[in-house]
């Protein structure tokens, strides 16, 4: 005997089209609610890296007309176009900026430990991953430099540096931690020029050392120069120099160096050993 196969009726039969007409009708118009939504939502905004490879330095304008000098061995941040209402970058290393007027829209400099806020000024930034400190150095304008740790927050006048020393502490146990840090402000000479103050000499292509010990310079020459320093004597790392080059090598600079206190170094490619 042949199975017997089930036939709806043509009433049944036009109901299932109704419905498998309706359920497409709501497929294509969720659909297009999603197509529509897709259209009108915010894209994200294209972010712009810049880097200064060790030995190169870079000149950058930003979207709003700021001015950026870009010290090596650094890299900067922004987005494409200052849409917000402020204007953010994010930084490594060291650079100068010279920001321009906006007071509807202030800009702001992330870095590692502070951020900086300001309307329209001239000052220098200074945290390499590498250094034991993070500074900030006004030329012109207010500066409000905040601490990104706690709420510490302190306004930066004209020749005047913050500082923050990063030096890890070790804690004993069973003890309460070390307060972190606190931004200390130096004052500077306030009748020099650009050219002439030590944290801004860099972008006027003047290499200066002023009292830092030789394994902090030795920091400065690598990036200045793309060298790897090492040093074989502890002693000879902690010497003192003040210096100002322009234009000079590593070979000639060291050989300047070594005129004050004695030590002795090789080179070799891009290696600097230095040895008492």
């Amino acid at each position: 005997e042949e199975p017997a196969y089930y036939r709806p009726s043509h009433r049944v039969r036009r109901l299932l089209s109704i419905a498998a007409a309706f359920t497409g009708f709501l497929l294509f118009s969720w659909w297009g609610v999603q197509r529509l939504r897709n259209q009108h939502r915010a894209p994200v905004a294209a972010r712009i890296e810049t880097v200064a490879k060790p030995g190169a330095k870079s000149r950058l304008l930003l979207p709003d007309g700021s001015i950026v000098w870009l010290n090596s061995g650094s890299r900067i941040s922004y987005p494409a176009s200052f849409t917000d209402s402020l204007r953010e970058v994010e930084l490594e290393g060291e650079a100068y900026f010279d920001v321009a007027k906006n007071p509807e829209q202030p800009f702001i400099v992330h870095t590692r430990d502070i951020n900086i806020k300001v309307l329209g000024t001239a000052f220098n930034v200074k945290c390499y991953p590498g250094d034991n400190k993070t500074e900030a150095t006004l030329v012109r304008g207010l500066i409000q430099v905040s601490k990104n740790s706690n709420h510490e927050v302190l306004l930066l006048h004209p020749h005047e540096k913050v500082v923050i020393n990063r030096i890890e502490e070790v804690i004993p146990a069973n003890t309460a931690a070390a307060a972190p840090a606190a931004m200390v402000i130096k004052h500077l000479k306030k009748n020099a020029a650009d050219t002439a103050m030590v944290e801004t000499a860099w972008v006027y292509n003047k290499l200066v050392f002023d009292g830092e010990d030789f394994r902090e310079i030795s920091n400065e020459m690598e990036r200045w120069f793309n060298v790897k320093v090492s040093f074989n004597d502890s002693s000879v790392a902690r010497y003192r120099f003040h210096a100002k080059f322009e234009n000079e090598n590593i070979d000639e600079v060291l050989s300047a160096l070594r005129l004050s206190l004695p030590f002795t170094y090789k080179i070799n490619n891009n290696e600097v050993n230095i040895y008492k």
